[in-house]
């Protein structure tokens, strides 16, 4: 997988919190393990966090297709889907390029989705006055070279003083216009 989210670094940087990740390898294990089995719900929410464009419906179908060989346990939404299985979904997903938007652009600029997240987390725990979420921060993105397999280089920033006044009164005039629409 090159721009979706490998199990591993779904397990290291969703699964676990920062307090898993300091922890040894044995409890680093006993949590993800306790996540599976999923049903196809959860398994969905898995893999549209990975960066897949999934739904149940399509798991379905590539099942009844063939595509994928169905998850032991239960049936349709109460399917027991193991690590394995998901990640089988997702290597075929990513084969067919079947992403969210987010994935897309990640494409788009060349940069690995494990890395995007640590230095969102790196932002976040580095400037814990403001909320963990992208919005607040200014994404800068470092050349890489994608004939050679070097990804891009991301990183996060608070927004300036000017950078948060200019946001905010970007969306100000947005809610405004979205106001003057609905009447």
């Amino acid at each position: 997988m090159r721009y979706a989210l490998k199990c591993e670094d779904y397990e290291e940087l969703v699964i676990l919190g920062p307090e898993d990740r300091k922890a040894p390898p044995r409890h680093r294990q006993e949590v993800v393990a306790k996540e599976y089995p999923k049903s196809t719900p959860q398994a969905v929410l898995e893999l549209r966090a990975r960066g897949l464009a999934a739904d149940a419906a399509m798991l379905d179908y590539l099942i009844r297709k063939g595509t994928l060989p169905e998850p032991k346990g239960g049936e349709g939404r109460n399917r027991g889907w193991t690590r394995q299985d998901i990640d089988r979904a997702a290597a075929h997903l990513d084969a067919e390029e079947v992403y969210v938007p987010g994935t897309v652009a990640r494409m788009f600029f060349n940069i690995d989705p494990a890395q995007d997240l640590r230095a969102q987390q790196k932002a976040f725990a580095e400037n814990p006055h403001l909320p963990p979420d992208p919005s607040y921060f200014v994404m800068e993105i470092f050349p890489g070279a994608p004939g050679v397999g070097l990804y891009a280089e991301v990183r996060y920033r608070p927004m300036t003083a000017k950078e948060e006044a200019e946001w905010k009164s970007r969306i100000a005039k947005a809610k405004r216009a979205q106001g003057k629409a609905k009447r």
